[in-house]
């Protein structure tokens, strides 16, 4: 097996030194699977998604044209490693506390969440205590109890029992 270059399509050769190393003779005695870049030989003319990340192992900068996939991540990390140590700190703090802020977001979503069900429950129990109540009222006055007697049954104040017979058209 002969490796080539993909653009100059010149034989891969292992240095006299890397023979006596590896005691092979071939770059594919050592790696049949792998490609081998000569990266300095490389003329910055990217023709193809390899020839975009072979120029940033070359140039270690990405022109924004460059779309070969993973590039992005490189590019960012790339910025980040080219920060001062200030900088760097500060964008870290950055992070963290975006970071602590989503968390809080997500816990007050979260407990909100719990609460309306919470409130839902409670407001529904006393609703249906309500509406137990004004049946309790309702049916008191038509069999002729006075309000005195109906507001200490359902244990409500006398305007609230007046209040509730009006709004039901008995009073």
């Amino acid at each position: 097996m002969h490796f080539l270059g993909l653009h100059l399509k010149d034989e891969c050769i292992l240095s006299a030194y890397q023979q006596q190393i590896f005691n092979k003779r071939v770059p594919a005695e050592l790696f049949p699977e792998y490609f081998i870049i000569k990266v300095n030989n490389f003329d910055d003319v990217a023709k193809n998604s390899l020839d975009e990340w072979i120029y940033y192992l070359k140039n270690t900068e990405l022109p924004e044209r460059f779309k070969a996939r993973g590039l992005k991540k490189v590019e960012e990390r790339l910025m980040y490693d080219k920060m001062d140590t200030t900088a760097r700190q500060q964008y870290d703090q950055y992070l963290k506390d975006v970071k602590i802020s989503k968390s809080m977001i997500d816990t007050a979503k979260l407990e909100g969440i719990i609460e309306g069900e919470r409130k839902g429950k409670l407001e529904g129990k006393l609703e249906g205590k309500l509406e137990g109540k004004i049946e309790i009222i309702l049916s008191s006055y038509d069999d002729g109890l006075d309000i005195t007697r109906i507001a200490r049954i359902t244990k409500l104040s006398e305007a609230e029992v007046v209040r509730i017979l009006k709004e039901h058209g008995k009073e």
